[in-house]
């Protein structure tokens, strides 16, 4: 099996979702800490009042406000506890006033060390675990902002995700030439867009355009930085708090295994009591235990280690490899009878197997010719069988450029046309399968049907 396969089969939504919903925990602290962060000389009332006053302004525009106020939101809410602010005195305009409206960005002149000593071989696993985690979350956001951002129920486009991963690799890689900060994916970014309600295309390409036009009036930035804390933090509570629950939703909106449920489950907590320092503190102040004293890092690290566990000691995968073509379907249903016969199951079961299998093969077939290929070369269907506590997990991995059957089986509705073959296919298939899964990727299709034996 290739390392993308493996990669697939790690980097499931279990990961995604855990790793998200760890990310809040991770840094909601922070922003509790920011809540009481506030000069000696202030008002006892002065963080409580701020605080409460932003948070009361952010969530009632998210959960009231119509819908053009809402996109608003952040302004509106931080200018509210801003003001209240200037109320209580805690607020500090002189940064704002000794910046300049237009100027250059420093540049950083730093170069690149290419002195590979012992320290660069000691911090070298730390980031190479810490870039495997970025690229997690980066596929958890692509996952998030394609969920939140179609109006209708829709199957996950994975070539898209490849690309912004593929994006966030090059910009990482020539941030590091230049000695900046990577653009490394902002789960805020999502939280906001699901709270107010806007997710165009457009108007991430408009706040883009409008960010490095601000990057040359240092006012700005110094009026960013003017923020107080306390307003900062309760911002930061009510963003993240939408982050756990879109994790918690990438956890809950696939199928998942019991085992994996347990998975996602105990790595969640062992983050959070490590976050929280709830777990083995004493070990964890040792210059050898701070690598583990991060929750995202330590819940990650479980997560995928356990996740490696299921994969290497799950149910033997029984593979086959066919044509994709009609001739090859007597093929195909032997080697589901055979896969069928060795765990023993029932004939009705046995029936249905075949069934589904074919209309997945057809509809894939069905697809391919109506969209044919520039090339003449022949397309290979690769077949894989997994035996399961409740049936069989069905993989047919083929290079096509097809349409999403996931989509399409959400469009047939309850009344498929009789008079379409292609409806037909795809109202059987929906009958004999538990479940269809259609992941799109670039150059290869992998459409996975659950069948239960029962």
């Amino acid at each position: 099996m290739c390392i993308r396969d493996r990669l697939r089969r790690i980097i499931t939504p279990a990961v995604s979702g855990t790793l998200t919903a760890l990310v809040a925990v991770t840094v909601i602290p922070m922003g509790f800490a920011m809540l009481t962060r506030v000069p000696a000389d202030a008002p006892d009332a002065a963080a409580p009042t701020v605080a409460a006053v932003t948070l009361l302004c952010v969530l009632g525009l998210m959960l009231r406000g119509p819908r053009l106020v809402r996109a608003w939101t952040p302004v509106i809410g931080i200018g509210a506890g801003c003001t209240t602010a200037a109320l209580f005195g805690i607020l500090d305009f002189s940064r704002v006033a000794e910046a300049s409206w237009i100027g250059i960005p420093a540049i950083a002149t730093s170069g690149l060390d290419m002195n590979f000593d012992a320290s660069f071989w000691l911090l070298l696993p730390g980031f190479l675990f810490v870039t495997f985690v970025i690229t997690v979350r980066q596929v958890s956001d692509s996952f998030r902002m394609q969920r939140i951002s179609q109006r209708e129920e829709r199957a996950v486009d994975f070539r898209r995700v490849q690309g912004s991963v593929a994006a966030c690799g090059a910009g990482t890689l020539l941030s590091g030439f230049a000695g900046v900060l990577p653009p490394w994916p902002y789960a805020a970014g999502i939280a906001m867009a699901t709270g107010v309600g806007v997710a165009a295309r457009r108007v991430g390409i408009y706040i883009g355009a409008i960010f490095i036009g601000l990057a040359f009036v240092p006012k700005i930035a110094a009026l960013v930085l003017s923020i107080p804390p306390p307003v900062l933090g309760a911002y930061i509570v009510v963003i993240f708090a939408l982050i756990f629950v879109q994790g918690m939703r990438i956890l809950f909106r696939e199928d998942i295994e019991r085992p994996l449920s347990i998975v996602a489950g105990l790595a969640f907590w062992i983050g959070a009591g490590i976050q929280f320092q709830a777990i083995f503190p004493s070990h964890l102040a040792t210059p050898a235990g701070r690598m583990l004293a991060n929750g995202l890092t330590t819940g990650g690290l479980t997560v995928l280690l356990l996740t490696l566990f299921l994969e290497f000691t799950g149910p033997r995968r029984h593979k086959t490899e066919v044509a994709l073509r009609p001739d090859s379907l007597p093929d195909l249903d032997r080697f589901l009878v055979g896969f069928a016969d060795r765990y023993k199951w029932g004939e009705k079961a046995k029936d249905r197997l075949r069934a589904a299998s074919e209309e997945a093969m057809l509809s894939l077939l069905r697809q391919e010719e109506e969209k044919p290929s520039a090339t003449a070369e022949e397309r290979r269907l690769r077949v894989m069988a997994r035996n399961t506590r409740l049936g069989a997990q069905l993989e047919f991995t083929a290079g096509t450029k097809t349409g999403n059957l996931e989509n399409e089986m959400v469009l047939l509705g309850a009344r498929p046309d009789p008079t379409s073959e292609r409806d037909l296919s795809l109202a059987l298939l929906r009958h004999h399968a538990a479940s269809v899964r259609h992941h799109q990727y670039h150059n290869v299709d992998i459409v996975t049907v659950r069948v239960e034996s029962g």
